[in-house]
Order: C-alpha cells, then structure tokens, then sequence
C-alpha cells in the first residue's frame, strides 16, 4: 500500500472544495488498483483482488476507517458533542448580530468572484399549456456558495464536517429565473442552510414554477419541446459572481428520471446544462446557467380520440358514393358527417393557439377533410340535379306522345322529379459625448450625463474591464473594506441608509426606468385584462452613496442589500395583479456617482382597453403606467433610461413564447397626474401587440362560409321540399354551435359589434330567410299537385261508370276533360308562380351574399 502526500499527476482533483474523499479505479500492468483521496491530506491506492461490487465498496469502508477518516460525533460522546456545537456555534459568530460578519456578502473584501454551484432536478411536469405557451414543473434546487466566515477546523470540533443554522443570518445568492411567470414553494420554504467545514453553505429548496416556453405546435401531437430555465443573479456581475453546474447533464437527468412522479401526458426526455453571458444595457456582464428540459408528448390518447374519427369521416364519405338510394339519403349522410368534423375543429381551436410561422399539421389535416367533405357534398347535390333533368326530359317526351292524359302525366313526373331532389444600440440618452445640445434641453441633464457617462466608462468593443486589473488582488480587497466603511454600510444609521437620499436637497429626484417585455402569457378579452412578463430596471440617485472611484482601485460599483436603502415607491396605475417572476431581489448596485439600480422580473396582469371589432385581425395597445403612490412631481420625476426603439429591439430579443399574440413595439411618454390637489409625474408604456389570426380563419370563418357555399347549392336540390327543410336545418344547427364557441370568446360591447359576430349572425340569418322561402315554395307546389291529383281520380271515377248509355257516356266524358284541362292551368299557375319565387330568391340571395362579404371585407381590411 502506498502512502505519500505527493498527488497523482493522473488523476484530476474536482473543482468542488467541499468534495473531501474521492475514488477512482484504474488498470496497470493488467492489475486493478483503487484511489481512495483524502484531499485534505494525502491518498491511498490498494491492489483489488476482485472487481465485484462488494470488494469495490469495502476497501474505501476499510481505508476511511484505519486512517480515523470519521465525521461528526464518531470522535465524542454525545456530551462531548453538544459542548462542541455550542462552542462552534459560538466560534462562527452566530451568538452576536454582527450584520458584517453573517449577513453581507461573505467574498466582499476578496479579490475573485464567488462561485455559485447550482443543481435543478425535474420531479413533475404538472401542466403544459400550448394556448399560454407555458410551462409548469415542479422541482427541486439545491445551491451552493463559499462563504469566507464560516470555516472551522473539524479535528476542534469533534470532527463536525456540517453544522446547520438559520438561513436569514446569512448572505444568500439573489439567483433568478429570467423566463419565471410565476415561482411558489412547493412546501414552506426552508428556513435553515447546511454550513460545511470548508467555508461552504448549500441550501435545497422544492419550488413550483411556471415559466415561459416558446413551442412549436406544428407537429402536434407528434410534438416535443425544449424550454429554458435559465438563472441568473440580479444584480451582481460576472466579475462578483460565477454560476456553474453542480453536477453533469447525464447525473441530472438520470436523478430527475428516478424521482419523475406523474405519468401523465408528457415525458421528460432529458435535461442539459449550458452556460452563458448576457448583457445588462450593453454594458454590464451577467454570468448565466441554462438549463434546457427537453419534454415529449405522449400522442396515443389524441390519436385514438381524435386524429382516428375525423379518418374515419373521411372514409364514410368515400363509401358514401356505393349508397342505393335516394340522392337525398346520400346529401343527409354527408351533411352529417361535415357537422360531426366541425365539432372537431371547433375542440382543435381550444386546444392550439394562433401561431404566424406554421399552421399545426393537425389543423390542416382536420380542415382538408372538412373541405374534402364539403366538395363531396357539393358534386353529390350537382349529380342529383343533374339526373333529375335527364328523368325531367323523358317524362315530358312521353307525355307528348300521349293525348288526354297530360294533366295526369305532368302530375306524375312532377311527383317523381320530387322524389328525386334532396379558422442601442442602446441609447442610453439621446446625446454623445461631442454633441449633447438635446442632453442640455432636459430638465436633471447633469445626472442623465453622469449616469450615461458612468455605463460607458469601463465599455469598449472588447467588453467589460474588471476594476481589480488597476490593483493586486491583496489593494483591491483592502479597496473595497475601507468603500464598505466610507459608505457607512457597516452602521445602523437609519438617517444615512434609508431615509430619502434627496431629502435635504433642493431639486426633485429623478427615477429612470426601462421596462421590457419578455413574454405575453395571457390576453383575456372577456375581462379586457392582460398578463405580460416584464424586467423592469429602475435606477434613481442617492446622494449619501458617492465616492472617488480613483482612491478605490477604480471601483465604480457595489453591490449591497436593498433593505439598506431608500427605494422608489413606484406603483403601476392598472395594475391588477403583480407578482415578482422569482422571489424579488435582495440586492442593489451602487454606483460611484451616487446612483443606485435595481432590476426585477414581474408578471403584470393590467387591465387594459381591448378593441375587438376587427377579431380576429385586431391589434391592442395597452398602457403600464408608473406612478409613485406618496411623492408629487415636486419631489419625483419618473424619466426613460433608454429610448423606444433600444426597448422594442431587446424585448424582442429575449421575447419567451411564440402564441397567439405578436409583440410589434413598445413607445413611452410622460405625463402628470393629479391625486386631488397633487400632480404626480406618471411614465406611461404603450405596448402594441397584434392577434396572429391564421388558426381562426381555419378553424372558424372558413367553414361558415363553407355552409354558406352549401345553402346556396340547396336550391337546386332534386327532391321532395322535407328533404331541401333537412338539409338547411342541419347547416343553421351547425352555424348555432359556432355562434355559442364565439359568444364565450368575445365580451358584450357597448360601442360596436364585432365584425365576426356580424359575419356569424348575417350568415345565420340568410340561412333563416332561406328556410323560409323553402317553406313558402314547398306549400305552393303541394297546392299544385292537389289539384293535380283531384282532376285524375275524377278522371278515373267516370271511366268506370258502365252504366250510362253510350252518348250520355260521350257528353259526360268531354265535361270532364274539360274541367280536367281547367284545373290543369290552376295547379300550373301554382308551380310556376313557386318557381319564378325560387328562382327570383335565389338571384337575391347570392347577389345578397356578394354585397355583404365586399363591405365585410372592407371593413375588416379597410388599408
């Protein structure tokens, strides 16, 4: 057995300073040998005689317990062990509320960025929801951090490795979830972290999140999915904080499978770990960790429920051609079928949003079978008319050729021609440094010149320059204690931290904000209520946190707890709901020119103002307003940190989801408010969004049109007038079930009806009036053949009296005929008049439906 503090060159020692016992195996001279490394000390290699399992495990049992390699309270008694975590509970400080020693950040007065070791684990999907386009998962993090303070040396302590305290004594990473719509702990969350012996705390959290995820429905439900969660710290740089993986993709995702709990519709396929670098306005470096879930969609229950029956209908409708019967059986078949698929189509609109890149395949299988359908059923109307003009043609060539019996024969064929029919470059402020005639005209120009100056200072093509190059690591940590000092951070002076920097001062103070939309997670046009996922950036002075950034190593920024500070009291004037995306941010950062900022992620549900005439081709454009809720515009001005378009192009940029809404721009203005006698200067945000409409042409304009295509086909069906009655009936039906879908979709308004509602009902209408007219010319052809009718059994009743004599016979037939030919004329005068209706209706009716859909258009497209 070797034994030597000397490392092996062949083995790589992990990055994880808490990782105090390590193992490996390896092969030499056809003989397997085991490591077993105490980096703390030295390490031990032994010769395995065996590779089973068993003789893997014992040999670091054995090693760990020959060289005394125990934890905790192994080396005491259990007195022994209390006397030793009271003595270190005392030895870490945490008996005294020293707020610099447990509270603030435990790598301030080091000369490196502290890293930030995170895991995520997937433990449920609870819902996808493709309409919002969000995510639901709960999960569980565990996070880990170096803190400075609490080292000890365990052999002092009875060999105590870990030690856990509350965790509100101590710093804690303000990590963030950039896609976060909504974060809740799934049970309370953990009050206490776990302390580690090398100056390590980590803390495990179970949390619910809801996070925006931009999927692509096109091959629904055929589908699968990428969404990001991606952390990041709020507000300390790359060069104060580094965020890195705990753990390998393969070891998360293998966890997240074995402690996966629902087997519901969607499939967890594996989870990658990626890092990333994000800037702040252009200038600041943000370290970031993507974790990206890659989720499949279980297709079985939408194949069996759905994609099957509309296959189905598609089938009946080929066998359809082989039916032996009237042509209106086969019309009431198909017209059944195409009602069935429009109940489809109207389940598929619920389901999948509006989408402007790819229409879903499902929605384009569903709509060409309807159309399939729809064309079927218009041939089968055109066959059975025209067979019913061929049978029209030989019955009028036999009745020529038939003297006397003509009114009986017209009867007849008129009888069977009856029966035969039936969906920047950010500019941080309009100025330069060799031009600023605008930077002069604004009320508070100097700040806005300090604070733009300040952002570009340390900026070049090549990025951000870390203050700490100026001095040595040993100048730049003694820096920042005596910044810490000068700036009073190590007092509780109420007055110097967190009373209104501004109060003594003659000027009003000026707030910028930039306010960036990152997602659209709802638009609920009944409530006229929207729900949008913003970062919101404030920054505003603080005349107690200056300094020369020339005597501090050239630092011109510092990070502190927000707590500590005199923070705007900016409140949103429509909002309805607000809710921080994470937890809200513990920290801000301190700029030399007496600046402070704050960045957050909310979600904003504001009520907002919704124009539904042109559904489903509408845009809306919703105002967020900020406003403070105490101060008038003598002591605040609220003022844009960046201009319009530097905000559309990022919000763009980082926009989340891919729904049934289009963000097209953000624009600001400012006005003034009055709170009874106060002015209150107010910023308002116009954000513009429009409806992507393609899925509601398809899924709803379409096939009412469709059914307008098909009554207006009706008039030429070949058969009796309850089979043309069916028929129409079975379209208005149909059309009846679209107008219930669109009346829990649009809200009542008082100024103007939705165009698509008007198209709806007018269509509705039109049918109505068409069923009329049916009606109205069913009764007089049934007029006509009773006439009919009556003349041929008085016809027949003469003929068979034999006993009159043979003149009496002859005067008796000619009267007959006679007033036969008279009510002939009658029941024709009937039937034409009925046909010069039908016909005369139906020029109307199509030059009707020419004219509504041309002015329809030209409102719904007036450009």
């Amino acid at each position: 057995m070797a034994n030597t503090k000397e490392p092996l060159l062949s083995h790589t020692i992990p990055e994880r300073p808490w990782q105090v016992v390590g193992t490996d195996l390896f092969t030499w001279i056809e003989q397997n040998y085991i490591i077993i490394v105490d980096y703390s000390r030295y390490f031990k290699m032994e010769r395995l005689h065996s590779c089973t399992a068993t003789a893997v495990i014992s040999v670091p049992e054995r090693v760990i317990s020959d060289n005394e390699w125990v934890s905790n309270a192994e080396n005491c008694n259990n007195t022994e062990y209390a006397v030793a975590k009271k003595k270190l509970f005392e030895h870490l400080g945490l008996d005294k509320n020293d707020f610099q020693v447990t509270r603030m950040w435990p790598l301030i007065f080091e000369d490196q960025p502290a890293i930030i070791y995170v895991d995520l684990y997937v433990t449920s999907i609870i819902n996808v929801n493709e309409k919002d386009q969000s995510l639901t998962t709960q999960v569980k993090t565990i996070t880990a951090w170096p803190d400075s303070n609490m080292k000890w040396d365990k052999t002092l302590f009875c060999g105590m490795e870990t030690f856990v305290a509350p965790k509100n004594m101590f710093w804690t990473p303000d990590i963030g979830i950039i896609e976060s719509i909504k974060t809740e702990f799934g049970t309370k969350e953990s009050p206490y972290v776990k302390l580690i012996h090398l100056g390590v705390i980590a803390s495990s959290d179970i949390l619910a999140l809801t996070t925006a995820c931009r999927m692509d429905l096109y091959r629904f439900p055929f589908d699968s999915h990428s969404c990001n969660i991606t952390l990041q710290s709020t507000a300390y740089s790359i060069q104060e904080i580094r965020i890195i993986k705990f753990s390998d993709t393969t070891w998360i995702t293998i966890q997240s499978k074995k402690t996966f709990h629902t087997q519901g519709e969607w499939e967890l396929i594996s989870i990658n770990v990626t890092n990333s670098i994000t800037n702040i306005i252009e200038v600041i470096e943000m370290d970031q960790l993507i974790y990206q879930i890659t989720i499949k969609r279980r297709p079985l229950f939408y194949v069996i429920n759905f994609m099957l029956p509309v296959f189905f209908f598609l089938v009946l409708d080929v066998m359809s051609f082989f039916i032996d019967g009237s042509g209106t059986d086969k019309l009431s078949f198909k017209v059944t079928l195409l009602l069935s698929i429009s109940v489809f189509l109207l389940i598929l609109n619920d389901t999948l949003p509006s989408t402007a890149d790819k229409i879903p395949l499902i929605g384009i299988f569903c709509s060409v079978i309807f159309s399939l359908i729809g064309i079927s059923l218009l041939e089968t109307i055109l066959v059975n008319f025209l067979k019913a003009k061929g049978a029209k043609k030989i019955l009028v060539d036999t009745t020529a050729t038939v003297p006397g019996q003509n009114v009986l024969l017209l009867s007849m064929g008129t009888l069977l021609s009856q029966r035969m029919r039936k969906t920047m470059k950010m500019t941080l402020i309009h100025t330069n440094l060799s031009s600023n005639q605008e930077l002069f005209n604004v009320p508070f120009s100097k700040e806005k010149y300090i604070l733009k100056f300040t952002f570009w200072l340390h900026g070049d093509d090549t990025g951000w320059v870390p203050d700490f190059e100026i001095c040595n690591h040993t100048e730049y940590a003694a820096a920042k204690m005596n910044l810490f000092g000068h700036l009073g951070l190590d007092k509780n002076d109420f007055q110097i931290t967190r009373m209104w920097p501004l109060l003594f001062e003659n000027q009003p103070a000026v707030i910028y904000a930039d306010l960036y939309v990152t997602s659209i997670t709802d638009v609920n046009e009944k409530d006229q209520s929207l729900t949008t996922q913003v970062k919101m950036i404030t920054v505003w002075p603080n005349s107690n946190m200056r300094w020369n950034y020339t005597m501090y190593c050239e630092m011109d920024s510092f990070v502190a707890p927000k707590n500590l500070f005199w923070t705007p009291d900016i409140g949103i004037i429509e909002s309805i709901k607000t809710e921080f995306g994470t937890n809200e941010s513990p920290y801000v950062k301190l700029f030399y020119h007496g600046f402070i900022a704050s960045s957050d992620i909310l979600t904003l549900t504001t009520a907002c103002k919704m124009d539904l005439y042109k559904f489903p081709f509408d845009s809306h454009t919703c105002n967020i307003t900020l406003q403070s809720t105490a101060y008038s515009s003598q002591e605040i001005r609220i003022t844009k940190l960046t201009d319009a378009e530097w905000m559309t192009i990022q919000s763009k940029e980082t926009f989340q989801n891919q729904g049934e809404w289009e963000f097209i721009s953000i624009n600001e203005t400012n006005t003034v408010g009055k709170v009874l006698w106060l002015e209150m200067d107010q910023l308002m945000y116009q954000i513009t969004i429009k409806r992507r409409p393609r899925l509601y042409v398809i899924n709803l304009i379409l096939p009412i049109f469709v059914f307008l295509v098909l009554d207006v086909m009706s008039f030429v069906i070949v058969g009796s007038g309850t089979d043309k009655l069916n028929f129409k009936m079975t379209l208005l039906l149909s059309i009846s079930v679209f107008l219930l879908i669109l009346n829990d979709t649009l809200p009542s308004t008082a100024e103007q009806i939705p165009l698509i509602g008007v198209y709806f009902s007018a269509v509705f209408i039109l049918i109505g009036i068409s069923i009329l007219e049916t009606i109205l010319v069913n009764f007089l052809m049934t007029k006509g053949a009773e006439r009919s009718s009556g003349n041929t059994r008085a016809t027949v009743t003469d003929q068979d009296d034999g006993t009159l004599d043979l003149l009496k016979q002859i005067l008796i037939r000619f009267q007959a005929i006679t007033q036969q030919n008279q009510r002939a004329e009658t029941s024709l005068c009937w039937t034409k008049v009925a046909r010069i209706i039908d016909v005369t209706f139906l020029v109307l009716y199509i030059i009707t439906i020419i004219v509504f859909l041309s002015m329809l258009g030209k409102r719904w497209f007036p450009e």
